[in-house]
C-alpha cells in the first residue's frame, strides 16, 4: 500500500513536470514578433561570448552557484514544513517552465550556435532539473509523512524520515556543485573548441 501511494505521487509530480516541459516548448511561438526578435539577438549574443571567450568563469561559478543552493535551499526546506508542499512544486515547476522555453527558443534558432553547442550547453542545466525532482519528491513524501504524524496521529518515525532527507540534500549538493562544476569550467572549453 505505501509503495502504491508513493508511485501515485511520483506519478503526479511527474505528471506536473511534463504538462508544464510543454507548456514551456510552446510559449515562445505565441510571444510576439518584437519578443521572439529579442530572443533570437540574446541568443547569438550568447553564442558570441562563448566563440570569443567573454564568459566571466568567477563571476558566473559564483552566480551560479549562488542560484543552486538558493533552488536547493528553498525546496529542502520547504519540504520540512506542513504548509511547504504547494510552495516547492511551484517553484520546482517554475525551473522547468523557464529551462523549457530556453530550450524551446534555442531550438527555434538553433543555427546560431548549432547543436552541439546547444546539447553541451543544456545538459548541466537538465541535470540540475533531475536533480531537483528528486528532491521535491523526497520534500513532498517528508511534508506528507509530518501531516500524517501530526494531524492523522499515524505512526511514523520521522527521526529516520529527517536523518535520510538531510543525507540526500548533502548527497545532491555535492552532484550539484559537480555539475556547476562541468558547466561552468569544462564544458565552456569544449563549446570553444567546437565553435572555433
Amino acid at each position: 500500500m505505501r509503495i502504491l501511494k508513493q508511485n501515485k505521487l511520483l506519478s503526479l509530480l511527474a505528471g506536473i513536470t511534463i504538462l508544464v516541459w510543454i507548456i514551456s516548448i510552446f510559449l515562445p511561438a505565441i510571444l510576439p514578433q518584437e519578443s521572439k526578435k529579442i530572443i533570437s539577438q540574446n541568443i547569438e549574443r550568447m553564442v558570441g561570448e562563448y566563440q570569443n571567450n567573454q564568459i566571466s568563469t568567477f563571476k558566473n561559478y559564483r552566480q551560479e552557484g549562488l542560484k543552486d543552493i538558493e533552488i536547493t535551499s528553498i525546496l529542502w526546506i520547504f519540504g520540512i514544513s506542513i504548509i511547504g508542499l504547494p510552495i516547492e512544486i511551484f517553484v520546482y515547476n517554475t525551473k522547468v517552465l523557464l529551462l523549457g522555453m530556453e530550450l524551446s527558443s534555442y531550438i527555434r534558432n538553433w543555427k546560431v550556435g548549432g547543436v552541439l553547442f546547444g546539447v553541451l550547453y543544456f545538459i548541466p542545466k537538465i541535470i540540475k532539473i533531475g536533480l531537483w525532482f528528486l528532491l521535491e519528491l523526497y520534500a513532498s513524501y517528508y511534508s506528507i509523512s509530518l501531516i500524517k504524524n501530526i494531524f492523522l496521529k499515524k505512526n511514523i518515525d520521522i527521526k529516520k524520515a529527517t536523518t535520510r532527507y538531510t543525507k540526500l540534500l548533502f548527497i545532491l549538493t555535492i552532484i550539484l556543485w559537480i555539475t556547476l562544476t562541468l558547466e561552468i569550467w569544462i564544458l565552456p572549453k569544449l563549446i570553444r573548441i567546437f565553435l572555433s
